[in-house]
């Protein structure tokens, strides 16, 4: 349309892959166990407390900082929500009312839960979208190749 569209990247799932590795090397830890932790939000309160108890910025993240790796990928995550949501905020406006997230933390509970923490007025939801990015440019340019009605089940979504 011709319409300046806003965005912002945050490179989380690089920064995850490194912070999980770093975890599992400082305790000995198993990367399946840690990608398999369910939601918790008593652990969640208990790491929130942490960073606020030993002034850590909660934008951050220092494996030497927590005493398993449980806590330790709790405030991974947690900082990566910060960053996140500091993206976010660089584009949302009074009409933004969903906040759609693809790829591997849209199936990361904690990641979603705090998320939804952050932007408690946006409705979050998980899209199940396979090949995002084709996805995505075949939608846009569908009118020139294709004369047929998009279909309405493209995209599924998934509420936390």
């Amino acid at each position: 349309r011709g319409n300046a569209v806003k965005s912002s990247r945050l490179n989380a799932g690089f920064v995850h892959a490194e912070s999980i590795a770093a975890i599992c090397t400082y305790f000995d830890a198993e990367e399946k166990n840690l990608l398999s932790l369910q939601w918790n939000k008593t652990i969640a309160i208990a790491v929130h407390q942490h960073f606020e108890k030993k002034a850590i910025q909660k934008n951050t993240f220092d494996t030497s900082d927590w005493e398993n790796p449980i806590d330790a990928y709790y405030a991974c995550i947690i900082a990566l929500v910060e960053q996140q949501a500091e993206k976010i905020k660089l584009v949302q406006t009074d009409v933004i009312n969903h906040l759609y997230v693809d790829g591997g933390f849209s199936k990361n509970e904690i990641f979603m839960h705090l998320l939804n923490d952050a932007f408690p007025s946006l409705a979050i939801l998980a899209a199940e979208v396979g090949q995002s990015t084709a996805l995505g440019a075949a939608i846009v340019l569908h009118d020139n190749w294709n004369p047929n009605a998009l279909p309405n089940n493209l995209i599924d979504f998934r509420t936390i």
